[in-house]
């Protein structure tokens, strides 16, 4: 991250727009990565000035996508669409990157749509993506369009009135399976591959969905990539729970951990050590939740993360809630929120804040609970359930 903001200060002042746009993109992804989403919306603002006073058309329309995916990161997917009218106004003028920035605003409007449910829009985007993706050959583009489909048939399952299936996200992952290794993308080879694998976990092919994940995983594991190495082994587990045996899966995962912890890679063995967190207290394993938790806590601090450490104090204060000591899981939930506030995640402090107030009033406290009106109500109903 340093050499990004090191090459986009260089960029800055030979006034190379094209190098400035490639780095913030690059540095958006990094940020969203470690959920240090105030630096890159920072460095966006700044370059997005420099564009507009230049009246580089392009440059704006790409730091305004860099802060449609910022807000999808941050769960705004209302904030996320509404740059989209400015954006399409701007792409018209944007030379030769018109066609890219379209597939890109494309992307951005399935994705935010997927966030916010509104599945027929996401599909009207997804195939626009295609079409836009096949008219320029553009091979990448039409495998993101195809994964994109089988994200959008994925919620349609459970879709009254245009229901699709499992293997309609099946067959629309392996399209883009097909397209990502053409054109050797390993990365998002094994992001569609996941997509396969919990597709055919929810069509009870365990042994195949399991089969998938773990070739899925080597990928991952090949390219360095713990956030894909979490990915697949999430789907492991499930597969796993699925043979009534979880414990297989755990044990894969902290095999995946070991090997980290060897190589050194402080950030991979945070990100595995909060996926076995999470996998325990999904387990009912309150105890070994908070140990794994509380490993990964220690790293997150090192890393300077706060996203990451609100997040496991919120665990932690559902496992002590668990465990009944509501005093203790209180004080985790306050400090949660202090790290999601200093991380400027507004999403983080409205999970804090009802954590807090459930608490509150589970104590019999529902005056002190930070949400008081919610609170309120809560209260009633633990009233009407006794």
């Amino acid at each position: 991250m340093k050499k990004a903001e090191e090459a986009l200060a260089k960029f800055k002042a030979s006034g190379d727009a094209d190098g400035m746009a490639d780095v913030v993109k690059t540095l958006v992804a990094a940020h969203i990565a470690v959920d240090k989403l105030e630096d890159a919306k920072l460095a966006v603002k700044d370059v997005l000035a420099q564009f507009k006073t230049s009246g580089n058309k392009a440059g704006q329309a790409a730091m305004l996508l860099a802060n449609g995916e910022l807000a999808c990161a941050d769960r705004d997917a209302d904030k996320a669409l509404a740059l989209v009218p400015e954006i399409k106004a701007l792409i018209p003028g944007a030379g030769g990157k018109s066609n890219e920035l379209e597939a890109a605003l494309l992307n951005l409007q399935v994705n935010a749509n997927l966030m916010k449910g509104s599945a027929a829009d996401a599909m009207t985007a997804a195939r626009e993506m295609r079409v836009l993706a096949q008219k320029n050959s553009d091979k990448e583009g039409e495998a993101n369009a195809w994964h994109a489909i089988a994200s959008v048939y994925h919620m349609q399952e459970t879709d009254e009135t245009d229901r699709s299936t499992p293997d309609d996200v099946v067959q629309a992952a392996e399209k883009a399976v097909s397209l990502y290794k053409e054109i050797s993308n390993k990365s998002s080879e094994a992001t569609a591959m996941n997509t396969v694998a919990r597709a055919q976990l929810r069509m009870e092919k365990v042994s195949a969905g399991l089969k998938t994940a773990t070739d899925a995983l080597a990928i991952s594991r090949d390219l360095k990539s713990t956030r894909g190495m979490v990915k697949s082994l999430e789907v492991v587990v499930q597969a796993h729970m699925l043979q009534d045996n979880p414990n297989a899966g755990l044990q894969a995962a902290n095999r995946e951990l070991a090997a980290v912890k060897t190589s050194g890679n402080q950030r991979g063995e945070v990100d595995l050590l909060e996926m076995i967190a999470q996998t325990h207290a999904m387990l009912g394993q309150p105890h070994s939740a908070v140990k794994a938790a509380s490993q990964a806590m220690s790293s997150f601090a090192a890393l300077g993360d706060n996203m990451g450490q609100g997040s496991m104090y919120l665990l932690m204060a559902d496992m002590q809630r668990t465990l009944g000591d509501l005093s203790e899981a209180t004080k985790l939930s306050e400090k949660a929120l202090k790290c999601f506030r200093a991380a400027g995640s507004k999403w983080g402090e409205e999970q804090a804040l009802q954590s807090i107030s459930s608490l509150l009033v589970d104590r019999g406290q529902p005056e002190k609970a930070p949400k008081r009106g919610e609170a309120q109500k809560a209260l009633k109903e633990l009233q009407k359930a006794i």
